[in-house]
């Protein structure tokens, strides 16, 4: 199995200028240290591998798996769009026509459910991952359509990252804000 990103999300989830109110900055110098701080708090949180286990705004996937099966579990939930592809023993990339698949979201897992009527095709066996999942994921297109909780999460976690400029800081340690934690729970994919 191998995921790969297919094309980044459009759009931005917390603007220079929605991050600059928030922290009350009103000079311009500090803009590009600011877009670093909110893309880096956004990275921790988006994304397979982030951590809330999920695609925030909505990007572009694919999987490739080494053989057909009844079903191809997908990685990310929220997902809104899919195509399955192979490439056959001529070597030519091919499309399964959607009439012989199903989406499956049933509580946090997602799947491509194959249907008893398919009939899987023959793959080039010189390739390691022949069949291809493509999807989109991602609870919408633009920041409107994120949750407001996982938003403010990364507000607060660029405004750490601003006001705490090194990797260390004197007096009490404590979780990185205990905040972001809290409001991202519920959102938060348990992994098995």
């Amino acid at each position: 199995m191998n995921l790969s990103l297919v094309a980044p999300a459009a759009g931005e989830l917390i603007s220079v200028e929605d991050m600059k109110t928030h922290l009350r900055v009103l000079e311009e110098h500090e803009d590009e240290l600011i877009e670093g701080y909110v893309r880096a708090a956004v990275g921790h949180l988006d994304g397979p591998n982030g951590y809330l286990g999920r695609c925030l705004l909505n990007a572009e996937w694919r999987l490739s798996v080494a053989a057909w099966s009844g079903r191809v579990a997908l990685p990310l939930v929220d997902v809104s769009e899919v195509a399955v592809g192979y490439v056959d023993t001529e070597g030519e990339a091919q499309t399964v026509d959607p009439v012989y698949y199903d989406l499956v979201d049933d509580s946090g897992r997602v799947w491509v459910q194959f249907r008893s009527a398919f009939a899987y095709p023959s793959l080039d066996a010189d390739l390691p991952r022949p069949v291809s999942v493509t999807f989109t994921a991602g609870f919408g297109d633009t920041a409107e359509d994120v949750p407001m909780p996982i938003v403010q999460s990364a507000r607060l976690l660029a405004a750490h990252f601003y006001q705490n400029r090194e990797a260390v800081a004197g007096g009490a340690m404590a979780a990185i804000p205990l905040g972001v934690q809290t409001m991202c729970a519920p959102f938060r994919r348990n992994f098995v």
